[in-house]
């Protein structure tokens, strides 16, 4: 069952240009800051060799996040597309198996976060949008 929404990300191009618009003219605080690749990232957005800046952001009072990536390599993605929204579950391996008995895409099987205390994995809707379904221990 989806408890509530989670987040949106969206992909930048300029850290300092987005950081100045979401932090110093929005009002947004980071909340983190990480450089992720390897296996994690690759696996969970079915790219390959994904070097990328992770930055998340949010509003104080407001438990919805906005996360930035940056992608170092593949260094131009939008084509790719990983913008996406987020919705916390329940029980991420039932929403799973209950998705994939109903046909639909998921880009990796359910993986442990390997900086926090949760499982993720995506999915695609019907027209190919990205989800991130995620569940906190």
């Amino acid at each position: 069952m989806v408890k509530g929404f989670r987040h949106v990300c969206i992909i930048i191009e300029d850290i300092e240009r987005a950081l100045h618009f979401y932090v110093d003219l929005l009002g947004f605080t980071i909340v983190k800051q990480e450089i992720l690749e390897g296996k994690y990232p690759s696996t969970l957005l079915g790219i390959r060799d994904v070097k990328l800046t992770y930055i998340k952001l949010e509003l104080t009072g407001n438990d919805t996040k906005l996360e930035l990536y940056y992608f170092h390599k593949p260094k131009y993605i939008k084509h790719i597309s990983p913008n996406h929204f987020a919705l916390t579950v329940d029980n991420l391996l039932e929403e799973f198996n209950k998705l994939m008995m109903a046909g639909v895409l998921f880009l990796s099987t359910p993986q442990k976060a390997p900086d926090s205390d949760c499982m993720v994995c995506f999915c695609c809707d019907p027209d190919m949008n990205m989800i991130e379904l995620v569940e906190d221990f």
